[in-house]
């Protein structure tokens, strides 16, 4: 997902950093007010998004043959390591340099911050994951452009201003030597926890059918017009044998009485 940069968009932004998994704050190499706006967008997304993993982008490398180094690489890591920032990588959306790499390290990243239980949706099986992968920054550092060269395989130079925000849907297979002992343990950790849930939640539901069908089963008896009937009539029967054995003793008493007076 890439989030258009101009302020009039400012309303869409808040609701669609939540349930990102890492976030590309991505800037112009080219032009240095980019990058001196990037601590405005640093704060938005600590502010809306928490502590989300973010991976810092300069985009355009190709145009420092043309106009030489803009901006210093150490005043670039400066801000890295000020931030906190997971990575600094350099992209050209022209000659596709980084490009499958950025989104490549984006879900390797994503995968080590999966957390225990994970967001609704991340887990498919053990081997297959979503995340909700957020470019952002300031306007015409290149995010359309990013991501239909990753889509598409080539650049485009008819430039469509974003508005709001634009999305795409991609598959990555990260190499199993690539992930860590620690990640998989984590994804482990991850899935057992999912595994419980959804458990628990099946077990739950099947209570709560059973108590609705219980419930049920005795409103329908209840309401049952011929059952009350048949109930009544049995009540009945009970009631008037009742007074036929009453009598029968009064009567058998008396004649005891009357014999033991004679």
């Amino acid at each position: 997902m890439e989030i258009g940069g101009q302020e009039r968009f400012e309303f869409f932004k808040s609701d669609f950093f939540k349930g990102a998994s890492i976030i590309a704050l991505i800037f112009d190499l080219a032009r240095p007010d980019t990058f001196d706006r990037l601590e405005k967008y640093y704060n938005e997304i600590r502010g809306k998004a928490g502590n989300i993993p973010i991976i810092l982008v300069g985009n355009k490398k190709d145009l420092e043959k043309e106009l030489g180094i803009l901006i210093g690489k150490k005043k670039i890591l400066d801000v890295v390591h000020r931030y906190s920032l997971l990575e600094y990588i350099e992209t050209s959306a022209l000659s596709g340099l980084n490009i499958k790499k950025l989104f490549d390290k984006m879900a390797l990243l994503a995968l080590m911050d999966i957390h225990s239980p994970p967001k609704l949706g991340q887990i498919i099986d053990k081997e297959n994951f979503n995340f909700k992968v957020v470019l952002a920054g300031p306007a015409a550092v290149g995010k359309t452009t990013i991501l239909r060269t990753l889509v598409d395989k080539e650049f485009t130079e008819q430039y469509k201003l974003t508005v709001g925000l634009d999305t795409t849907t991609q598959t990555f297979e990260i190499p199993d030597e690539e992930i860590s002992q620690e990640v998989k343990e984590s994804i482990e950790k991850a899935w057992n926890s999912l595994d419980k849930i959804i458990k628990k939640q099946a077990t739950t539901q099947m209570i709560e059918t059973t108590q609705t069908e219980t419930v049920l089963a005795q409103r329908d008896n209840t309401n049952n017009p011929i059952e009350l009937s048949q109930n009544r009539r049995f009540k009945r029967k009970y009631n008037f044998l009742g007074l036929i054995v009453i009598l029968i003793c009064i009567i058998l008493a008396i004649i005891l009485i009357y014999n033991s007076l004679n």
